[in-house]
C-alpha cells in the first residue's frame, strides 16, 4: 500500500511546483483592432499538418511583451465603456433516450394566484403581432461558462460589475428562473447547440445545421465541447467560421492541480491547429473580436453566431481582484459584440441571447463566482439556475419573465422564428418561448426532470417545489475561502428525499418534507412509473 500512496504524494508535489512556474502561453501579437482579424475560409483536413500536428514543447516565454500586451488591453477595453397533459397526476420526463417532451404537473400544484403578473408588459404588448410573424431574424447567442447570478450586477452582483450585460438587461427580456439542463459546461453545451440532452447527432440536426440549411452566414467562436480532434468540429456542424478549441480551458497543461496530466490546449482555426495554450487574460478578448468581424463583413445576409466563452477563472492568480477582473473583461467582451451589432444597423433584425452555462464551480473559492443567495452544491440552484437575458428590439418589449425556463427552450424557440417547420426540427426535450417574448407571462412548464449522466432522475421541479432523489453529491465550504489560486477540496455528502420550497427558501436550507408529504408522494408515484 506504500507505493501508491507515494506516487500520489509525489504527484500532488509536482503539481504544486508546476502550478508556480511561469506559464508558457503561446498566443501570438495581440488584437490592434477587430478589423485586423482575418476570416479564413475552412481548408481541406489534412491530418498530417493539422489535426495530428505534435505539440510544441519548447514554445519559448513572451515575457518582453506581456507588459505592452496588458496595456494595449486595457486602453481597448477603456474604450468600450459604454453606459398532453392530466389534470390528476404528474409526468415526468421518460429515460433520456426516449423522444418524450418534459411533462405537466397537476393544476392542483400551481395555485393561480401564485402566478407572477406583469400587467404593464402585457399592456404593452396587446396590440403587437406575434415575433414570430416578423421577417427570420439574425442570431446571436452568447454564452458565458460557469457565471454566477451573483457575478450579474442585474441579478445579484453590484450595480457597477457588469454594465455592459445590466444594459443588454434593461433593453431586454431578463429571466428570472432560467436553468441549465445540468450542473456541467458539456451538457450545457448539448442542450443549447442540440435542444437535446444525450443528442448525438448535432451534424445534421444542431442549431448549426439549421441556421446553414436556411441560407444564414454561421460562425461558432470560443469553447466547443461537443467534438474532439477525430470527431465532429463546428465545420462538420453547419458552421462556416470556427475559432476557439476543443476542451475546456481549465483542462489546458498549465492547470495549478492537474497541469502535468493534460496536454497542451489547441488553438484551432477552422480546421486548422494554430497555437497552443491562449493565454486567459486576452482568450475572451480574441474571441469578441473575431464575432464582432465576423458580424459587421456583411450584414446584409443573415448570419448566426455562437460564442460560447470559457471559463474565464483566474485559476493559479494569487491576486484577491482577479476574478472580479475577469468578470468585467468578460462584460467588455459581450459589449463589444452588442456594439458590433448596432453599428452594422441591424439591432432590429437580430435576436440577441445572453446566458451563462451553469453556476459557479465552487472549488476555485476565491477565484471561483457567487452563486447569490441560492446553494452552491453540485446539483443544486446555485448550481443551475443562471443568467439569462434576451433583446430583440421593437419586437420584444423590455421586461421580467419569473416562470421556470430552460436552455432546451432555445433551439426550439429559435426554429420557430426561422420558420422550421416540426418536421424538419424533429423531437426536442425543450418548448418554443415565442409565447414568452410576445408577453405571456403564464408558465411554459408545469413540471421538469433533471437528469443524470446515465439517464437516472435525480431531482423534479414542479412550479415553487424541487424535489430531490437519494443520491450523493459534492459539497464545498461556503464559510471557508480558501486563499486565492488555492483550490478547495469537495466533500461527498448523501440526501434522501427532500422537498423544497423554492419560493419561501430560494437557498434550500429547510426541507419541507414533514410540511408537505403528498407533494412528495404525488412526484415519487410519478418518477415510480
Amino acid at each position: 500500500m506504500k507505493t501508491p500512496v507515494f506516487f500520489l504524494l509525489t504527484m500532488l508535489s509536482v503539481s504544486l511546483l508546476f502550478a508556480q512556474q511561469e506559464p508558457n502561453y503561446q498566443d501570438g501579437p495581440e488584437l490592434e483592432s477587430i478589423d485586423e482579424v482575418e476570416q479564413t475560409p475552412a481548408p481541406e483536413p489534412n491530418p498530417e499538418n493539422d489535426v495530428q500536428k505534435p505539440v510544441l514543447e519548447d514554445v519559448q516565454p513572451q515575457d518582453d511583451n506581456v507588459e505592452e500586451t496588458d496595456s494595449q488591453l486595457a486602453t481597448r477595453n477603456s474604450q468600450l465603456d459604454v453606459p398532453e397533459e392530466t389534470e390528476d397526476d404528474i409526468k415526468v420526463v421518460a429515460p433520456p433516450s426516449a423522444d418524450n417532451h418534459p411533462a405537466l404537473v397537476p393544476e392542483s400544484i400551481v395555485p393561480d394566484d401564485q402566478a407572477p403578473k406583469n400587467d404593464a408588459r402585457n399592456s404593452q404588448l396587446a396590440a403587437r403581432s406575434s415575433v414570430a410573424s416578423a421577417d427570420p431574424p439574425n442570431v446571436v447567442l452568447i454564452v458565458a461558462d460557469e457565471l454566477g447570478l451573483g457575478d450579474v450586477g442585474c441579478y445579484f452582483g453590484t450595480d457597477n460589475s457588469t454594465p455592459r450585460i445590466s444594459q443588454l438587461a434593461k433593453d431586454g427580456l431578463r429571466f428570472t428562473d432560467f436553468s441549465a439542463s445540468a450542473p456541467d459546461s458539456l451538457s450545457a453545451q448539448r442542450a443549447i447547440v442540440t435542444g437535446r440532452r444525450f443528442g448525438k447527432n448535432v451534424e445534421s440536426t444542431g442549431l448549426g445545421a439549421i441556421a446553414k440549411k436556411h441560407s444564414y452566414r454561421t460562425a461558432f467562436f470560443g469553447q466547443w465541447l461537443l467534438g474532439t480532434d477525430s470527431a465532429a468540429l463546428p465545420t462538420d456542424c453547419g458552421f462556416d467560421v470556427f475559432w476557439g478549441t476543443t476542451a475546456p480551458a481549465d483542462k489546458w497543461s498549465f492547470h495549478p492541480v492537474a497541469g502535468e496530466l493534460n496536454a497542451p490546449l489547441k488553438v484551432w482555426d477552422n480546421r486548422a491547429v494554430v497555437g497552443y495554450n491562449l493565454n486567459p487574460e486576452t482568450y475572451n478578448r480574441q474571441i469578441s473580436a473575431r464575432a464582432a468581424k465576423f458580424i459587421k463583413k456583411a450584414p446584409n445576409e443573415p448570419f448566426f453566431v455562437c460564442v460560447f466563452f470559457p471559463s474565464f477563472r483566474p485559476l493559479t492568480s494569487k491576486e484577491p481582484d482577479a476574478y472580479k477582473n475577469a468578470v468585467e473583461k468578460l462584460d467588455k467582451a459581450v459589449g463589444e459584440i452588442v456594439d458590433a451589432v448596432d453599428a452594422a444597423g441591424v439591432t432590429n433584425k437580430t435576436l440577441v441571447v445572453f446566458l451563462s452555462s451553469c453556476g459557479p464551480n465552487r472549488v476555485w473559492g476565491a477565484q471561483a463566482g457567487s452563486t447569490g443567495p441560492y446553494r452552491a452544491d453540485v446539483g443544486f440552484e446555485g448550481t443551475i439556475r443562471v443568467p439569462c437575458i434576451v433583446r430583440y428590439s421593437e419586437k420584444v418589449s423590455p421586461g421580467v419573465y419569473e416562470h421556470f425556463a430552460n436552455q432546451l427552450d432555445l433551439l426550439p424557440t429559435i426554429a420557430q422564428l426561422w420558420n422550421v417547420t416540426d418536421d424538419e426540427l424533429g423531437k426536442r426535450e425543450g418548448k418554443s418561448l415565442v409565447g414568452v417574448l410576445d408577453g405571456k407571462t403564464e408558465s411554459v412548464y408545469k413540471s421538469f426532470a433533471y437528469f443524470s449522466l446515465d439517464g437516472q432522475i435525480i431531482a423534479v421541479r414542479a412550479d415553487k417545489w424541487k424535489l430531490y432523489c437519494p443520491q450523493e453529491y459534492k459539497s464545498v465550504s461556503q464559510t471557508e475561502t480558501p486563499a486565492p489560486g488555492v483550490p478547495a477540496p469537495y466533500v461527498i455528502k448523501n440526501i434522501d428525499w427532500e422537498l423544497y420550497d423554492l419560493s419561501e427558501d430560494p437557498g434550500e436550507t429547510t426541507p419541507q418534507n414533514d410540511e408537505r408529504p403528498d407533494i412528495i408522494e404525488t412526484i415519487r408515484k410519478a418518477i415510480n412509473r
